[in-house]
């Protein structure tokens, strides 16, 4: 499975190693850092993992109500990240159900929501034409021991 996709599967949870108050949930091939009872094994769960651009009505949502500072990373604090918590990588955002109810499991939900995803810019040193190297007799085979 790709990872530059929007998926929605079932949730399988895990106790976690370093904290009583939270779980881990494998939701496709993420893993994610959950509140402890907010989720129950085989929940439909819809995840927008790293590099994902949220529009603004879902960044929105990401926002600590009482500091105001928003959970999401990039310039613009709207895109998905991975981070540690107590030590276990949670990856990704875990989105709302609101109107996925009925969209299929496993499948690309990444345009039903209006999420794209970042790429890294080029840097310069790198950016221009590309040609192959000419094809030598000399480095065709190597026989390493």
């Amino acid at each position: 499975m790709a990872t530059s996709q929007v998926i929605k599967d079932r949730a399988r949870l895990f106790p976690h190693p370093n904290a009583e108050r939270l779980e881990l949930c494998k939701v496709g091939s993420f893993q994610l850092v959950v509140r402890k009872g907010e989720y129950q094994d085989g929940d439909p769960i819809v995840v927008a993992p790293e590099r994902a651009l949220l529009p603004p009505h879902l960044a929105a949502r990401y926002v600590n109500a009482d500091t105001g500072v928003s959970y999401l990373h990039g310039p613009e604090k709207n895109r998905g990240g991975a981070v540690r918590l107590r030590g276990e990588l949670s990856q990704g955002v875990i989105l709302p159900l609101d109107g996925l109810e009925d969209a299929p499991f496993g499948e690309d939900l990444s345009g039903r929501l209006g999420i794209t995803f970042w790429e890294p810019p080029i840097p310069v040193s790198l950016a221009g034409e590309v040609a192959s190297l000419p094809v030598s007799p000399h480095y065709g085979h190597h026989d390493v021991e």
